[in-house]
């Protein structure tokens, strides 16, 4: 799909575009400025020979140049207007995923309930496995000639021990990659988000973050911890209301629309 762009009311002939005007009063804005088109979640604008430009993030687009854009870029026509993307992008009517749509940032408390759901999902799952480790450590300094706990571990208890430990880190692992960095690679959510319908995305492209931002997102979590858990307070004040975690992993939190 596309749109023109431009102060001429008559320049759409084609049933299938769909049409956006700016002030017709702003002369220095072309009457076919330039072109914005949505293609498979990738949104690109073209400028139409117009003479005054059209600026992306204060650089100018030659004529006939077609760049990508995104939601948080800067789009200037003429150098006198700012144009509100947003807006513009409301127009194609996007219903797959979060690129397209209306960006609306989270509040900290559904941010918040989203963390505590989480936390309490992932509790409930990890208390088997805490279980199992018990049982592990418990047969290690077992004495079977005694039938009774020693407390003192052998050799082949040591064994025991090594893999009880083993086997817990990488279930924890596990469990943490499947639940919170699949989940928000994929769909941008865990099912605590999902509860209290927030999603996470990429603070640049509004795109789902990558299975290394997401990691970087939980591994920023246990930073959070260490420094009072200020990092998680961060999106009170943060102009776009990130986190510590957000910052690292440069992604904000959105309002899940779906």
């Amino acid at each position: 799909m596309q749109i023109i762009v431009g102060r001429n009311p008559g320049i759409i002939k084609n049933p299938n575009l769909k049409k956006f005007y700016t002030p017709s009063e702003l002369k220095k804005i072309g009457r076919t400025h330039c072109k914005l088109t949505y293609d498979d979640g990738v949104y690109h604008i073209e400028n139409i020979k117009a003479i005054n430009k059209t600026f992306i993030d204060n650089v100018p687009l030659r004529d006939g140049e077609r760049k990508q854009v995104y939601l948080t870029n800067d789009i200037n026509l003429g150098g006198v207007y700012s144009l509100d993307l947003n807006r513009v992008v409301s127009q194609f009517k996007v219903k797959e995923g979060p690129i397209g749509d209306t960006i609306t940032l989270a509040s900290w408390g559904a941010r918040f309930g989203g963390i505590m759901l989480d936390t309490l999902f992932l509790i409930l799952i990890l208390i088997p496995i805490g279980y199992i480790l018990q049982l592990l450590v418990l047969y290690a300094g077992y004495d079977f000639s005694l039938r009774a706990y020693t407390g003192t571990i052998d050799k082949s208890g040591g064994i025991v021990l090594f893999l009880a430990f083993l086997f817990y880190i990488s279930s924890v692992l596990l469990v943490y990659h499947f639940y919170y960095v699949v989940q928000l690679h994929k769909k941008g959510r865990t099912l605590g988000k999902r509860l209290v319908g927030v999603k996470v995305v990429d603070a640049a492209s509004h795109r789902y973050p990558t299975k290394t931002q997401a990691w970087g997102r939980l591994l920023a979590y246990f930073m959070s911890s260490l420094i009072l858990y200020i990092g998680f307070l961060m999106p009170l004040w943060t102009k776009r209301k990130q986190g510590l975690h957000d910052l690292m992993a440069n992604t904000i939190v959105i309002k899940d629309k779906s």
